[in-house]
């Protein structure tokens, strides 16, 4: 259903769990990072994560300093 908010966010946490049992880092980071301010707050743990996740990559573009990807 268009406009389904909770729905959006379960198949969003479901798509990072595929991604990170898979070890897609890249993609793991880029969905954390496109999710972590969804809500209308930054969820800091989701950015840390990415960061951490980009930094074993060498992902340069997902370390900046506002947890945006560039």
């Amino acid at each position: 259903q268009a406009g389904d908010f909770a729905s959006a966010l379960r198949y969003r946490a479901s798509a990072i769990k595929g991604l990170r049992n898979l070890g897609d880092r890249r993609s793991t980071a880029e969905l954390l990072l496109s999710s972590a301010s969804l809500n209308g707050h930054k969820d800091e743990a989701a950015i840390d994560y990415a960061r951490t996740l980009a930094r074993e990559i060498g992902w340069v573009d997902g370390l900046s300093d506002d947890g945006e990807d560039s």
